[in-house]
């Protein structure tokens, strides 16, 4: 466990952090001659990623929790794999039949 967070939470900022890594290295390749394409791509997605953790924290904090279907598509578009998304919320009880 670190910063407070169970296994789970761990393991899907890792994975998280791995995806957008992992993408924007795809983006920079695409621009490696330009300098300040880099740079600016580089600001962005440390702006993004620090968001997207922001967010997460901000979330946990105040203990308000969102649907599980909207955090599950959040991990997904970011790129989590599917086992990670389940390490996430194998502790979110199911919702209650209507």
């Amino acid at each position: 466990r670190s910063a407070g967070m169970s296994d789970a939470e761990v393991e899907y900022t890792i994975e998280t952090f791995d995806a957008h890594d992992r993408k924007r290295l795809i983006d920079d390749y695409h621009h490696y001659t330009d300098q300040e394409k880099l740079m600016e791509q580089a600001r962005s997605a440390a702006e993004s990623l620090a968001r997207i953790f922001d967010e997460d924290a901000t979330s946990r904090t105040l203990k308000k929790a969102a649907p599980v279907e909207d955090l599950v598509d959040l991990a997904r578009d970011e790129g989590a794999t599917s086992e990670a998304v389940a390490a996430a919320t194998s502790d979110v009880p199911e919702k209650a039949s209507a």
